[in-house]
């Protein structure tokens, strides 16, 4: 017995054992490395990827302004490079330089109605709205410009479509949901294949609290243009509102539309911002404070986005971080009242009544389960 347990032994310490040893061991540890990098570079990646996306789109637009730019030294006077340039510079976010492309284009024909619905929307978007906050005072000069803008489109070319939508838009923001309803039917009434037509008059019945006529809009909506990333962010704040939908059942399909319509846009920003909310309200902190970061990268002064990156390190005891963001979303909307209720909750035993001095009941969403809040104390 002894002589065979030395042999077994002797064979353990053999050069072939060890070197089959040692390579079982090396592709051992390869392999855990490997399920460690991938774990730990999926957000990364998925992060690397929209950012290429989004950079990639955005020079692939700077080539193309340049070379309307260059047809337009060829040809002064053809509106509808002007046209294109506005849309270009529109789609990029530079609001002054699409509204001078479009004026310019309506210039040189003054029945262009295309060209008055590009004027509208720069109107309307350039004052860098939050969705769902949907109405502003400070807006409304704008949002009335639009109005008129989308009413001369009309009298121009009364079968125009996305001037029956766009004035459907317009009207919901101005606070008249019904208005925009009457307006957005006529835009399907003359095409039915118009998907942002659907998507308006789904966020007119949500503003309505009509969430089901909601969801059936935004669903015809997607079935027409399945990459409308305002739908898709439509369809997941839908779930989400649902019973249990930031925790329940529901909060699955939330997750997978809101990152359905980054796909789509990698700069939809508000859908950055719900999944923000959503992992907040299930204590997943680190995923909450990822969406919220990209959220305020994309736009530094996303209300909604401040606040629950602040709710979110209140959470970790972050106190003084909280503070930081609170006090810039203050500094937006001094009288919503999440950054306020914040505040209350940071001073337990301050005078609330005080910290709330000045401000009304407005809140940035039209329902109070819009957003969802863990108030501990």
């Amino acid at each position: 017995m002894e002589l065979i347990m030395i042999k077994k032994s002797s064979y353990y310490m053999t050069p072939k054992f060890r070197k089959k040893y040692f390579k079982i061991l090396l592709l051992s540890i390869m392999l855990l490395f490997l399920l460690i990098v991938f774990f730990l570079s999926k957000f990364y990646l998925n992060k690397a990827t929209h950012s290429f996306k989004r950079y990639s789109e955005q020079k692939y637009d700077e080539f193309k302004i340049e070379y309307y730019e260059t047809l337009i030294e060829k040809d002064a006077n053809n509106y509808k490079n002007y046209y294109n340039l506005g849309w270009l510079n529109y789609k990029s976010k530079n609001y002054d330089r699409a509204m001078y492309y479009f004026n310019k284009s309506i210039q040189l024909n003054k029945n262009f109605s295309d060209g008055y619905i590009g004027l509208a929307w720069t109107y309307t978007k350039g004052n860098g709205l939050e969705w769902p906050i949907i109405r502003n005072k400070d807006y409304d000069k704008s949002y009335y410009q639009s109005f008129i803008f989308f009413n001369r489109a009309i009298e121009i070319n009364p079968n125009n479509d996305k001037a029956y939508a766009g004035l459907g838009y317009t009207l919901l923001l101005l606070g008249s949901p019904d208005g925009a309803i009457e307006y957005l039917f006529k835009a399907i009434g003359k095409n039915s294949k118009n998907d942002n037509a659907y998507d308006f008059l789904g966020w007119a019945y949500y503003v309505k609290n009509d969430r089901e006529s909601a969801m059936k809009n935004f669903l015809k909506a997607y079935e027409i243009n399945p990459k409308n990333s305002d739908v898709l962010y439509g369809i997941g704040r839908i779930y989400s509102l649902k019973e249990e939908g930031y925790t329940g059942k529901s909060r699955q399909y939330a997750i997978d539309y809101f990152k359905k319509s980054i796909s789509a846009d990698p700069s939809f920003v508000e859908s950055y911002n719900g999944l923000g909310w959503i992992f907040y309200v299930n204590g997943e902190y680190s995923e909450a404070i990822k969406y919220f970061e990209e959220a305020l990268i994309l736009k530094h002064d996303h209300y909604l986005a401040l606040v629950g990156l602040a709710r979110t390190y209140l959470e970790l005891k972050d106190r003084d971080k909280a503070v930081e963001l609170l006090t810039r979303a203050k500094k937006l909307h001094p009288n919503y009242r999440e950054a306020n209720e914040a505040f209350a909750i940071i001073y337990p035993n301050a005078d609330i009544d005080k910290i709330l001095n000045g401000t009304s009941a407005q809140r940035a969403c039209p329902f109070s389960a819009s957003i969802p809040y863990k108030l501990k104390n």
